[in-house]
């Protein structure tokens, strides 16, 4: 699974999850996630800036902001229950 595939199936989850109200947001968790979209604005740029990048800069500069992110991150998916992404290989 490709990481965008990954994201948009966590993405789905999360808001199926908040629907059928068997997760409810803690502010904690809504502070996390402003933070984590502020500086993924702030290392991505915005999408005119990154059409402006060679492919290899933009792709460099994902690849850092997701580093970034899954060592900030307080849990992997492996924690997750019930996650439907496979955990990530060793």
């Amino acid at each position: 699974m490709d990481l965008r595939r990954m994201i948009e199936v966590l993405a789905e989850e999360a808001e199926r999850e908040i629907h059928d109200q068997a997760w409810a947001p803690t502010p904690a968790d809504r502070a996390l996630a402003a933070k984590a979209a502020a500086d993924l604005h702030q290392a991505i740029g915005t999408p005119h800036a990154q059409q402006a990048l060679p492919a290899i800069e933009r792709l460099e500069r994902l690849r850092e902001a997701l580093a970034v992110l899954a060592v900030a991150s307080p849990a992997s998916t492996d924690a997750w229950p019930g996650s439907s992404v496979p955990p990530s290989p060793p």
